[in-house]
């Protein structure tokens, strides 16, 4: 997880009233942002997005200031008298091609999307030009269209919304606007799909860097969810290193190995030589991942403390642990995704394609 790194306390009042000081303030503040517009030049250097995007997508997503979700504390019957009245918000722009993100506005909610969508906008637009942008109903304003529409040349697709009570007679309220009103008409609903991919990295995100944050201040949430915005693009450029050195090596499976302790489950097993590193793997098929595995914990004392070590109780685990207290050989396990390795064999374009009976957002049965 990442986070802002540990410092001194905050300096006396008259110091931060020096001239040199607030330079230096400055400077620090947009260090992230000169780090954001270096990850975009070297995805185009790379070849990941183009010159001009032709997708993008804005949305945003709350975030937990503690390891306590929402969802928990309202379902638990010991944390019933605890509301949580603001959370650190997060307003994200994103290629939807790559996923990488573009731009960001960390403040604290619940608020009005409308509120950040030019300034996410903006910043998004000064490091990477898109040609049409992706939004929910949250972002549905007739300001906001003429703003990407008159003011940047780009195509903005976000529904139109119902206003106001309900009228006497039933009829529906009219639409005021022009673009609100042509979206009403002609709304372009197959390309409205791709605004799920916004959604894709807000999970990608939250997976793999966690949800909750770190930081207790106001300022310092903003300055770790900079961060970890800045990380998941760092990693869509390394998988993309990775998978250049895949596709000019001669084979066409790669191993990828060394991962991190806090990356794997509970019982995988520590490497003693390369701490904190893990004896696991991940075996990539033609650019895709098809089986994970690794050696997994057999001593019972060394399970318990790995289980202990990531904040879960022991005795959740009493049916798992059971066979281990007898003693237990050195063993490892995997697992393969048929459906992937059907698709990579006959080089499908879609695993769906592999899947007798695929599951997505627009399909549930059969």
């Amino acid at each position: 997880m990442v986070g802002p790194a540990p410092g001194p306390g905050p300096p006396e009042r008259a110091q931060l009233l020096h001239a040199l000081l607030r330079r230096a303030a400055l400077s620090k503040k947009n260090a992230l942002s000169r780090l954001f517009d270096a990850t975009i030049d070297q995805a185009r250097r790379l070849g990941l997005i183009p010159a001009v995007s032709r997708l993008a997508a804005i949305d945003s997503t709350g975030l937990e200031s503690r390891h306590v979700s929402h969802y928990f504390t309202r379902r638990c019957q010991r944390h019933q008298a605890h509301e949580k009245a603001r959370y650190p918000k997060l307003s994200a722009l994103c290629d939807t091609r790559s996923h990488l993100v573009l731009g960001i506005v960390a403040d604290r909610g619940p608020k009005p999307d409308a509120i950040e969508d030019e300034r996410t906008l903006n910043e998004a637009w000064q490091r990477q030009k898109f040609r049409t942008l992706l939004g929910d109903a949250g972002y549905e304003s007739e300001r906001f269209h003429r703003r990407c529409r008159e003011g940047l040349g780009v195509r903005s697709i976000i529904p139109t919304t119902e206003r106001g009570r309900p009228r006497k007679d039933g009829r529906p309220r009219p639409v005021n606007g022009h673009y609100r009103r042509l979206m009403r008409r002609r709304f372009p609903k197959k390309t409205y799909g791709q605004r799920w991919q916004i959604e894709t990295v807000f999970s990608m995100i939250k997976r793999n860097l966690g949800a909750a944050l770190t930081a207790c201040t106001y300022h310092s949430q903003n300055r770790e969810i900079a961060l970890r915005l800045l990380t998941h693009n760092l990693m869509i450029l390394l998988c993309l290193k990775i998978l250049r050195a895949f596709q000019q090596s001669r084979s066409e499976l790669i191993y990828v190995t060394g991962y991190h302790v806090a990356n794997r489950p509970m019982y995988a097993m520590p490497d003693e030589r390369q701490p904190p590193l893990t004896r696991t793997f991940d075996l990539l098929f033609r650019g895709v991942e098809i089986t994970t595995g690794g050696q997994r914990i057999h001593d019972y004392g060394r399970l318990v403390e790995s289980l202990r070590s990531r904040g879960l109780d022991p005795g959740d685990y009493e049916g798992y642990l059971a066979a281990f207290k007898h003693g237990l050989c050195p063993h490892g396990g995997m697992g393969m995704g048929i459906e992937r390795l059907t698709m990579q064999l006959l080089r499908l374009d879609n695993v769906r394609e592999a899947s007798l009976f695929p599951r997505d957002c627009c399909r549930l049965v059969p």
